[in-house]
């Protein structure tokens, strides 16, 4: 069995961004009271979540951008030309000679096996699909026996060792992949093991907090703790209302917009498995004199 602190303190998954904003406050409450001893803890939390936003945007990125090699369109195109020039000198010879000649007889047979649905369905394929389509048109150009002789019949071979040519260009393009692309799980370990750090701080806080005289320090580092429970507070009340934890942006605590390439707030609570009870640490915050939950932003 597993212990870890963050679930002996009940606590929420804080996503990246409301947990570095939160220990920044923590960080400028510790240097306003001279408390420098707990300091180093802290710094070293927001340099791993500075990475660890760097981690998820490098994650939300490689999700949206090209699966394949950027000179992927590009060789696209001109295999698209290719395609088009071997199939237009085919189409040139049958207009020029008509279809019962026999350079026409060998136009027809030769366009009917290599483009069988035609040039522009071919076109109209997706990067692998064209891809496979044209291996099968120069397979057929390899080992189809009268094919090859139509074409080496209508002068055509050098178009088709264009075709072949672009092709093995095409299929490298299309094999190239990320390699510095992040996995999902490099990311839950780097915010499994922030939000095991944030606890560690919230811990040595308390134990500070329990031996500090009343005055100056106690004030401080009881505030200091306040700005982990209003966070927990915050992702307690958005749990009720929507079970959807905005992000903060951790400079300012505005909140961010979800922008789909599998933020914090979506994949913490089913994902990670851990999501702490959140009941018990910073239950308080949530009532006002009222009784009634707190409704005003708090620092998102």
């Amino acid at each position: 069995m597993t212990l870890s602190m963050n679930s002996m303190l009940n606590l929420y998954q804080f996503p990246t961004g409301r947990r570095l904003f939160c220990l920044l406050n923590v960080r400028e409450v510790l240097e306003s009271a001279g408390i420098d001893d707990l300091r180093a803890e802290v710094e070293r939390a927001i340099a791993a979540d500075r990475a660890t936003r760097e981690l998820e945007d490098h994650y939300r990125g490689s999700k949206v951008e090209p699966e394949h090699a950027p000179e992927a369109a590009e060789l696209d195109a001109e295999l698209s030309r290719s395609l088009s020039a071997l199939d237009g000198v085919l189409a040139a010879t049958l207009k020029a000679f008509g279809g019962k000649s026999p350079p026409g007889v060998s136009a027809v047979f030769a366009r009917s096996r290599l483009f069988p649905h035609g040039v522009r369905h071919m076109r109209r394929m997706s990067f692998v699909e064209r891809e496979v389509a044209v291996e099968t048109l120069l397979l057929r150009a390899q080992t189809e026996r009268r094919l090859a002789q139509e074409i080496r019949r209508l002068g055509v071979q050098s178009f088709v060792e264009r075709v072949a040519e672009v092709n093995v260009r095409y299929r490298r393009a299309l094999q190239v992949t990320d390699a510095t692309k992040p996995s999902y799980a490099e990311v839950l370990a780097a915010r499994k093991a922030g939000q095991e750090a944030l606890s560690g701080i919230v811990v040595s806080l308390m134990a500070r907090l329990r031996g500090a005289d009343k005055g100056k320090e106690s004030r401080a580092l009881a505030l200091a703790l306040q700005q982990v429970i209003d966070q927990n507070a915050a992702i307690k009340r958005h749990r009720r209302r929507r079970r959807h934890v905005t992000d903060v942006d951790p400079e300012t605590g505005d909140e961010v917009a979800d922008d789909g390439g599998g933020g914090d707030g979506e994949d913490f609570d089913e994902a990670d498995g851990d999501d702490g009870g959140g009941e018990d640490f910073g239950a308080a915050e949530e009532d006002e004199e009222d009784g009634q939950p707190r409704e005003e932003a708090d620092a998102a």
